[in-house]
């Protein structure tokens, strides 16, 4: 059986995402970063790019920055940005904690927009 990353059991599953820049290859028109989907492991730790300066996370208006996480609303089923708070990881449960919770905690649908042009 294949180890995966981070050891000698097969139940050891490490996988890392990096968006590379965008520069000077513009997405196109309602194009997604990453298209809706559930992470299939215990949990993610997400660092959002607007978050590495570990400023502020809107802009002077108060209106978060376009792009990034969106999260699924169980309710509408319409994708809402999911900007974090200021210098903080996001957490998403997975597939597997949701198993092991009998659906206590859910693992929640979610997808990667691109920022806006410019």
């Amino acid at each position: 059986a294949d180890a995966g990353a981070g050891g000698t059991s097969p139940h050891n599953i490490l996988r890392l995402a990096h968006y590379r820049s965008q520069a000077g290859m513009p997405p196109r028109a309602n194009q997604l970063r990453y298209g809706e989907h559930t992470d299939f492991q215990g949990y993610t730790l997400l660092w959002q790019d607007h978050n590495a300066n570990g400023g502020s996370q809107t802009a002077p208006d108060g209106v978060p920055p376009k792009g990034g996480l969106q999260v699924r609303d169980p309710q509408t089923g319409a994708f809402l940005d999911a900007p974090p708070p200021p210098k903080a990881f996001t957490v998403n449960a997975g597939d597997l904690i949701q198993c092991w919770t009998n659906d206590v905690l859910l693992s929640n649908t979610h997808r990667v927009a691109n920022p806006p042009a410019g």
